[in-house]
């Protein structure tokens, strides 16, 4: 066996050592990834304390105040002002250093129909429950539901994916560089782009899970009403007072669209009644004049 066949062996063994190493570093942080996820389980093992409020004490498990937390809003309001209300609304919305990602408006201001406006609004975190206060302070809240969806183990699932990918490439870098031939470079380049590959994906979902973790979503919608309703109490008196405001409301705007009828019909109701004016005389004149020549025939 000459001396290159010796170095091209060595070098071999050197590759093969390196390859098992990332291998055993992949399954390592696989299988702590695994064990985070169950620690997110609530154990009875008797091993495990429990603390006084019934929370599971777990040891390495995510610290409350490390949990990864999006939240989601739906909230519908009535408003009388509806122009005021948006201005505020944008207003608040600066304020809180947030931003409308969408919008959609409804009706017009000329039109009879009352107008709506949906928004995608993203808000930080941290100050969602002073924007929602700000926003329910300017208008009448008929509905509201806050979401938060905990994503701490997924989260640091893809956290420990992306530092193990990180040492794969970084151990498959080194390896190429003391590479000589054409066939070790090319095999370790097609594994290197596919560990690129997926490091990239898990950095673009990573990336999207701290966006809406830092930032909050509220789907708002906004009518525009004749009178705002406060929401009625549960009590006998209470509903009955506010089943005869809203049949009070009713009624007028019975009456109000009665008399944009009436009034705004006008013309073609007094050009009908001069037709049927016309129509009667010219029933009524020739049977009057038939019924005293009849009457002035019987006399005689």
């Amino acid at each position: 066996m000459n001396v290159r066949s010796t170095n091209r062996g060595f070098r071999y063994i050197r590759h093969a050592v390196l390859l098992v190493l990332i291998l055993l570093l992949f399954s390592f942080a696989s299988c702590s990834a695994d064990m985070g996820d169950l620690s997110a389980v609530p154990n009875q093992s008797p091993s495990m304390g429990e603390s006084e409020n019934g929370s599971i004490l777990q040891g390495e498990a995510i610290k409350t105040d490390n949990r990864k937390i999006i939240k989601t809003v739906n909230e519908t309001i009535e408003t009388e002002d509806y122009d005021a209300f948006l201005e505020a609304m944008k207003a608040s919305v600066s304020a809180s250093d947030g931003y409308i990602s969408s919008s959609s408006y409804s009706g017009s201001k000329e039109s009879s129909s009352s107008r709506r406006a949906s928004f995608e609004i993203r808000i930080p975190a941290e100050g969602l429950d002073a924007f929602t206060g700000a926003i329910g302070g300017i208008g009448t809240v008929t509905s509201y539901n806050e979401t938060q969806q905990d994503i701490s183990i997924a989260y640091v699932d893809v956290q420990s994916r992306i530092e193990v990918l990180e040492a794969e490439r970084s151990a498959l870098l080194e390896i190429l560089a003391q590479a000589s031939y054409t066939s070790e470079m090319l095999e370790i380049r097609a594994h290197l782009e596919d560990v690129q590959a997926e490091l990239a994906s898990l950095e673009a979902q990573m990336r999207v899970y701290n966006d809406r973790i830092a930032y909050s979503t509220v789907h708002l919608t906004v009518y525009e009403v004749a009178r705002e309703v406060a929401p009625v109490k549960d009590t006998f008196f209470a509903k009955l007072g506010g089943a005869f405001v809203d049949s009070l409301g009713g009624a007028l705007s019975f009456l109000e669209g009665l008399a944009i009828v009436l009034l705004g019909g006008s013309p073609y109701f007094i050009l009908l009644g001069l037709i049927g004016f016309v129509i009667f005389l010219s029933i009524y004149l020739p049977c009057r004049h038939r019924a005293k020549k009849r009457e002035k025939e019987t006399k005689q």
